[in-house]
């Protein structure tokens, strides 16, 4: 029986008995539910797991992404207990930043967590006693583009004159092939190690080619921008260059994947923290910044453009565990403290790097740990 079936199934006096043997030994709730079984699972979604030996490695890949807790939150008042654990995993699997699961598929294919939709009752198991081997194929989404393939090694090509694989330049995927690309792509592109920089003419080409919402250069201010009616099933929006001096009580649609504020003298409005759980792209080039604090954003954002502003400090930095990019070019940041950071990389994912953009002369403070890479470009 796994881990997270023997939480779900025990009864609620014992549920609350574990809860409260967490909570003796330092592990903290992060959830605003009141169900304790989801408390329980919270517990472990902000913790490394590494040292952990109880979970199977497919409910690890579920409990470190932001959006499994924020699920269970959405739907434990629209399901019944019984459906609601099943239910959750089956729409995070369906989520496009869960693709990449498919990676692992091979190796621990007899460990993973089974998903069998509502109406569906194994012949073999009517009483739910045992799962079924939890098939990625099943929750991929159809028509994904050939050259993504639900898989980062898509977007490598092997150069004739080395032998040796290299990535494509974003160009290449994002102009030649926008015809066949989706959001799954662009996650697949940055999980390979490219880097995308959404104000980009190709960038834009391609976004719109996908029904982005753009509201750029409309001459937008703080007024029209809390006025305007979002369209709710949009999951790109660009606000850029205008001039919106706060995005904080924006309505914009919740499902939001990327979003383009560059270009507006934002300063330090930028509470989107709630309102936008399954951000995964966030670009806010020139908007007047001064300091950053990352306690102000998503969890799940994955890329972070923060390039020319006049950025001195970067705080909380560490909340940001699922942050693979981060653009500090043409900043005013003296010294970049890779202590600061320290707690950030004791939960972060080890096969995947933290690529930092920056100028060749930005200076740094510590010892660069290896699951950091530097690009710095000349100014």
């Amino acid at each position: 029986m796994t881990v997270f079936k023997t939480i779900w199934n025990v009864d609620e006096n014992n549920a609350n008995i574990y809860l409260h043997e967490l909570e003796s030994k330092k592990y903290k709730p992060s959830t605003q539910s009141n169900n304790v079984y989801i408390k329980i699972l919270s517990c472990f979604s902000c913790i490394d797991l590494r040292k952990i030996n109880i979970f199977t490695k497919f409910e690890k890949e579920i409990l470190i992404n932001p959006l499994f807790i924020r699920i269970l939150e959405r739907l434990e008042t629209e399901i019944q207990h019984d459906e609601l654990l099943q239910t959750a995993i089956y729409e995070l699997g369906k989520s496009s930043i869960m693709i990449h699961i498919k990676n692992l598929r091979k190796s621990i294919e007899h460990d993973i967590l089974s998903y069998e939709p509502s109406g569906y009752e194994s012949d073999e198991n009517k009483n739910m006693e045992h799962f079924h081997i939890y098939d990625i194929n099943d929750i991929v989404e159809e028509n994904v583009c050939p050259i993504n393939n639900n898989s980062v090694e898509s977007f490598f090509y092997v150069d004739e004159n080395t032998s040796q694989k290299k990535l494509h330049g974003p160009g290449y995927i994002f102009l030649k092939k926008k015809s066949c690309l989706d959001l799954n792509s662009v996650y697949g592109y940055i999980l390979a190690g490219g880097i995308l920089n959404l104000n980009d003419k190709y960038m834009k080409d391609f976004f719109t080619s996908k029904g982005v919402e753009s509201f750029a250069n409309k001459q937008i201010d703080d007024n029209n921008l809390r006025s305007n009616q979002y369209n709710q099933n949009k999951t790109i929006l660009d606000i850029s260059n205008n001039s919106i001096t706060s995005i904080i009580d924006a309505k914009f649609p919740i499902k939001l994947k990327i979003l383009i504020v560059s270009n507006n003298p934002i300063y330090k409005n930028y509470n989107i923290k709630m309102a936008l759980p399954e951000l995964f792209i966030l670009t806010m080039t020139n908007c007047s910044l001064e300091d950053f604090d990352c306690e102000k954003i998503p969890s799940s954002v994955i890329d972070l453009n923060l390039s020319d502003n006049p950025i001195k400090s970067i705080f909380n930095m560490s909340r940001l565990l699922n942050l693979i990019r981060l653009n500090i070019l043409n900043t005013q940041i003296a010294e970049f403290d890779f202590s600061k950071i320290i707690t950030y990389g004791q939960s972060h994912d080890p096969t995947k790097k933290l690529i930092i953009t920056c100028n060749q002369n930005q200076k740094f403070k510590g010892s660069r740990p290896d699951w950091i890479e530097l690009r710095q470009n000349k100014t």
